[in-house]
Parts: C-alpha cells; structure tokens; sequence
C-alpha cells in the first residue's frame, strides 16, 4: 500500500508525541491505541501486498495452462507436461492444469500418473466433463476398461447432452460386444449430431449383431436417405441383404454403389462375390479384371515429374507470388503461410483434384524455398562484417 510508510512516519511522531505529553499526565492508553493502529496499517499492508503477489501467480499460471494447452493441440506432449506442472507451482488448486497434463501423460503411455492427475482435477472440479473423458482414456490405456466405463457413464449422467461423453461410451461398449447398452448413447448422438450420417450406419450395424435386421435395415435406408451419393451405405446395406440370404438385392445396391463411387476397387470384389454366389462366373470374371484394373490414385513416377514440371513452371503468377512471399516476409512461419494459401486459392479457381493440389503445393514449396534462399544471400552480404579485435 503506497500509505503504509507515511502513515508509520504519523504513527511513530504521535507516539513521540504522547510520551511527551505523558509527561503532562496522559495516560498509556492513549499510546496503545496509537500502537495497536500502527499494527493492524502494517497487517493491511501486508495483506494487500499478498493479493497482489496472488494475482500475478494466477495471471502467470493462467498463461502457462494457455500454453500447455496450444502444445497439447499440436502434440508436444512433453512441453505440455512441463507448462502444466510450472502452472501448479503457482496454482496447486487449478483443476485446468491437473486436466491438461493428465491427458498430456496419458500421450506419453504414462497412464498412472494420468490418472492420479484427472483424478485430482476431478476432485478440484467435478462439473469439468473432459476431465472424466480423458481419464476414462487413461483407464482404457492401463487395461481397466471396467473403470473407464464408470467415468463414461458418469460424464453421460451428468451431462445428457453432450455427444463426446455419448461416442465414447457407445465405442468401448461396442469394443465388448455390448450392443444393446451401447444403442442408446449411439441414438442420442444420432439426435445430437445428425449431419454425421455414418451415425445410422454404426447403430444399424449394432442392430445386425443383435440381429435386429429389421431396424438395421431402417438405419441403412436413413443414410442412403439422407447420402445417396455415399457408396459407403449401398454397400453396408448390400451386405445386409447378402447376411440374409437375398443377394439379387444385395447385386442392386452394390450396382448403385459402383455407379456412385466407380474407382472403389472393394465394390467390384464384393461383386464379383455375389456374381459367384448367384452362379454368374463370367460376371464375378469381368468384375475380378475390373478390380485390378480400377485407375490408381496416384500417376507413376514419369507422371508425377511431368506434372510437378508443370506445376513449377506454367504457373507464373503462383511462382511469382510464393517467391515474393519467401522474399519479403521476414517470419519464415508466416511467409510460408502465405505462399501455402497462394497455392490454395490457385487450386480452389482451377478446380484441380487432389493430385493436382499435391503437385501444384510441391511447386509453390520450391518456388518459396527459392525465394528464402535468394532472401538469406541478399540479407547476408548486407550484415556488417564481425570485427576482428
């Protein structure tokens, strides 16, 4: 407190001031007041210098869980031990931290400590749902599964509403062949995220194991419903068909399979199979030969440098650009952020597939890459020459 030593300077010379008076018949009790204040200013001061020093421990540890929490998004899991542990010397009661390097532990294959550390953020916290999750996660990693389960059912419990707590437990559930348990965390997360229609076909696949044909069915129809041009749901249902014996259904949905995703080379094997099985060798023939001739994914190498010397030298407003970027940005970080999102807009106006996105990255990375290299020369022969004495 900025008051504290002057108001000590008053203190002490009206102190000074009743002993003198004192002398005049003032009683002591005049001069213990004056001391008991002067205590209880010096405790407040002390008080308020603690605050602060609290504050800046929890505005510091605030930044390091921040930080611990960046490295666990790009997997350094070790600096996020690390962060986590610096933030818990300033904070030992921050439930983030415990969080943070638990989960980050559980990367590293070190699942006891995790789950000593998600067991303490729990305790500090019990309303933070990831942190029953993650140590759930912990618990799968060590070999309980029993536990991990609890922890699931229990984030369920609480909070109804969200989908992690729902796919995880449906998923370790399913791991166990615990079908009918898992379909109602697998619904819910149907109702809770019904743009993922690969959802259906998850449930309609627990309902097959139960043999529950008739609602596995009506989930496959839902998805091929909701994602005609999905080849993925013809083909589940195909084999739906084909479990129960009716392969000139499944024969149909395969076709519809095929006529919406022809370069699946699984498709025509499992064509090829049901030909065989309704007597059709020439068919299951034709569709062997197609699988082994389905168009590869990626050119050959003749191929690839024909279209990487494309993709280097007819570009000229990408070479230029990269280069530019790899020039004049002085952070390397963000230069070559710019010339990755000049290679993007490139590819978004030509319309080119992936392949061609790959190769024309390859070229704007070189054309970068030349640019740095032209950027340390002429930044090296500019710096002054070190003295020699």
């Amino acid at each position: 407190m900025a008051g504290g030593p002057l108001r000590r300077i008053l203190f002490a010379s009206m102190a000074v001031l009743a002993g003198t008076l004192s002398c005049f018949g003032v009683t002591d009790d005049f001069i213990e007041r004056m001391r008991t204040a002067d205590s209880a200013a010096t405790q407040a001061d002390s008080n308020a210098a603690a605050t602060e020093r609290e504050k800046a421990d929890s505005a510091r540890a605030d930044e390091l869980i921040a930080r611990a929490g960046q490295h666990h998004s790009n997997s350094e899991w070790k600096a996020a031990v690390a962060d986590a542990t610096e933030a818990l010397k300033l904070d030992p009661k921050s439930a983030r931290a415990y969080n943070v390097r638990g989960d980050a532990l559980t990367q590293l294959g070190q699942s006891e400590r995790a789950i000593a550390d998600l067991t303490e953020a729990i305790r500090l916290d019990p309303q933070m749902r990831v942190a029953y999750v993650n140590r759930g996660a912990a618990y799968e990693q060590s070999g309980r599964d029993d536990l991990a389960l609890t922890d699931y059912d229990t984030v369920t419990n609480l909070f109804p509403d969200w989908e992690v707590g729902h796919r995880v437990r449906y998923e370790i559930l399913l791991k166990h062949g615990r079908y009918a348990e898992a379909i109602p965390s697998l619904t819910k997360c149907i109702e809770l995220l019904p743009e993922h229609v690969y959802l259906l076909t998850e449930r309609a696949e627990a309902y097959h194991a139960m043999g529950d044909f008739d609602r596995a069915f009506a989930d496959y129809d839902e998805a091929i419903k909701r994602s005609p041009k999905d080849g993925r749901f013809w083909e589940g249902r195909a084999m739906l068909h084909h479990a129960q014996g009716d392969d000139t259904l499944a024969l149909a949905d395969l076709n519809a399979a095929i006529e919406v995703a022809p370069n699946a080379k699984d498709l025509y094997v499992e064509r090829a199979r049901i030909h065989r099985a309704l007597g059709d060798a020439a068919a299951a023939e034709a569709d062997e030969t197609r699988a082994r001739n389905v168009p590869k994914n990626w050119p050959d190498p003749g191929e690839f440098i024909l279209f990487l010397m494309l993709g280097l030298l007819l570009s000229w407003p990408k070479a230029i650009l990269c280069t530019a970027a790899g020039i004049f940005i002085p952070h390397r970080g963000a230069s070559l952020a710019t010339a990755v999102a000049i290679v993007v807009v490139e590819v978004i106006f030509a319309g080119f597939d992936v392949v061609s996105l790959i190769l024309s990255g390859l070229g704007g990375i070189v054309w970068w890459g030349i640019g740095r290299a032209i950027r340390s020369l002429v930044w090296q022969s500019r710096r002054a020459p070190a003295p020699t004495t």
